[in-house]
C-alpha cells in the first residue's frame, strides 16, 4: 500500500534479461497523480486498459497485498487477457483470514470505523502511524526511510479507500473464473 512500482526493482532486474517487465505504480501513490474516483475496480480497469494500451500477450501478473487482491480481480474479470498469476501476501477475502465466517456485512461496522478514523487522522498522525507501522513490516532501515516516503508523498483520499476496498472486497466467489495458474505466496 503506498509504494511505488520502484519496490518491485529488485525482481524485475533478475528477470529483465529474459523478459520486459512492467513496475507499476498505482494512481495516487508515490507521488502518482491520484484518480478522480479512486477504487480497487477502477484500478482493475487501469490495469485492464494499461495491458490492451501496451499490446501485453497475457502477461504475468504479480501483486503484494493490495497488489495481489488486484491481481485477482484483474484474472478473474479478464480470464482471457492475464497469464498466470502470482499473488504474494494477498487473499481473495482479507477480513476471511481472521474469521472464516466474514462477509462484508459483517466487517461494515468495524471497516465504517476504520474508514472515519483515516479520514480525520491529521498528516501528523498519518506520519506518525507510518513511523510505528513500517518497520514492522520490513527489517533494513533503509527500505522503511524508501517506504515512509513514498507513504507520504501517496494521497490519502486514494490510500484510505483503496483500504477500505481492500476489506470490503470479497472476491471468494469469483476467483473460480480464473483460468491461468495462480501460485498464492
Amino acid at each position: 500500500l503506498n509504494s511505488s512500482g520502484e519496490v518491485w526493482h529488485g525482481v524485475t532486474d533478475h528477470f529483465k534479461g529474459r523478459f520486459t517487465c512492467h513496475a507499476l505504480t498505482l494512481a495516487g501513490f508515490a507521488g502518482e497523480p491520484p484518480m478522480a474516483n479512486p477504487s480497487l475496480s477502477a484500478v482493475r480497469d487501469a490495469v485492464l486498459r494499461y495491458i490492451d494500451e501496451n499490446h501485453l500477450d497475457r502477461p504475468v501478473i504479480v501483486g503484494h497485498s493490495l497488489g495481489a487482491v488486484l491481481a485477482y480481480s484483474v484474472a478473474a474479470t479478464a480470464p482471457d487477457k492475464v497469464g498466470p498469476v502470482v499473488a504474494i501476501d494477498g487473499v481473495p477475502f482479507l477480513p476471511a483470514l481472521m474469521n472464516p465466517a466474514a462477509t462484508v456485512e459483517s466487517v461494515r461496522p468495524q471497516v465504517d470505523a476504520m474508514r472515519k478514523a483515516l479520514e480525520n487522522a491529521s498528516a501528523d498522525v498519518r506520519e506518525r502511524q507510518f513511523d510505528l507501522s513500517l518497520p514492522s513490516l520490513m527489517s533494513d532501515p533503509g527500505h522503511v526511510a524508501i517506504a515512509r516516503k513514498w507513504a507520504l508523498a501517496s494521497d490519502p483520499r486514494t490510500s484510505n479507500q483503496l483500504t477500505m476496498d481492500l476489506m470490503t472486497t470479497d472476491l471468494r466467489g469469483e476467483v473460480g473464473r480464473i483460468q491461468t495458474p495462480l501460485l498464492l505466496i
